[in-house]
C-alpha cells in the first residue's frame, strides 16, 4: 500500500444515481479491481441503478495488465444495478475504448459503454438517458 488511493472512488450527487471513479496518472490493475469492488458494494446498498463515471484525465493510459489475456473481465462484466459507464479522458485511452466496442460491442452495448472527453459531455448523457426514461 502506498499510502495514496490511485483511483478515488465516491457519491457524485446526493441521490446516489452516480459513481465517480477518479484515476491518477498512474494506477495499476489491481486498484481497478478495488475500484470496481468498492463500487460494486456501493450500488449493492443503493439498490437502483447507478451509472459510473471514470474520470481517466487527460494523461491516463491503462496498465500493461489490462492488456494481458483474460483482464477484459471487469469491462464487459457488469452490477445488476449499472446503468451507464462512461470513460471521461482525452488520452489514448480512447483508442482502446474504440478497439474494445468494436471487438465486444454486445457487451459494449450491455453496458451502456461511452467515451467523453470532458466531465460535462458525461452529464450531459447521463441527464439524455434520464430524460428519456423517466
Amino acid at each position: 500500500n502506498r499510502g495514496i488511493a490511485m483511483i478515488d472512488v465516491c457519491w457524485e450527487n446526493e441521490s446516489k444515481t452516480i459513481i465517480r471513479q477518479d484515476y491518477t496518472k498512474y494506477w495499476n490493475w489491481q486498484e481497478y479491481i478495488e475500484a470496481m469492488e468498492t463500487t460494486y458494494e456501493m450500488m449493492d446498498k443503493h439498490g437502483s441503478s447507478v451509472d459510473i463515471i471514470m474520470n481517466l484525465g487527460d494523461e491516463g493510459m491503462l496498465p500493461w495488465e489490462a492488456f494481458c489475456s483474460g483482464h477484459c473481465a471487469p469491462f464487459v462484466d457488469s452490477h445488476p444495478n449499472q446503468g451507464m459507464q462512461i470513460a471521461v479522458t482525452s488520452s489514448r485511452f480512447k483508442q482502446f475504448a474504440n478497439l474494445f466496442t468494436r471487438l465486444y460491442p454486445e457487451h459494449a452495448t450491455k453496458i451502456q459503454f461511452h467515451v467523453v472527453e470532458d466531465m460535462l459531455e458525461a452529464y450531459e448523457i447521463i441527464q439524455d438517458k434520464r430524460v428519456v426514461h423517466d
